[in-house]
């Protein structure tokens, strides 16, 4: 995956850190929300 601090938007970084904090949570997207400190549709918007 390309380093997205270096060629994208600031809307592609923040698309990346939910990304990652899913793939760490083994899916679980509640959890992933916890750990970044928003609410569950809150991070499912930043997905989309």
């Amino acid at each position: 995956m390309p380093d997205p601090a270096r060629t994208g938007s600031l809307a592609d970084i923040e698309r990346t850190v939910c990304q990652t904090a899913l793939l760490a949570c083994g899916g679980n997207v509640a959890r992933a929300a916890r750990h970044l400190g928003m609410t569950r549709p809150t991070l499912e918007y930043r997905l989309k």
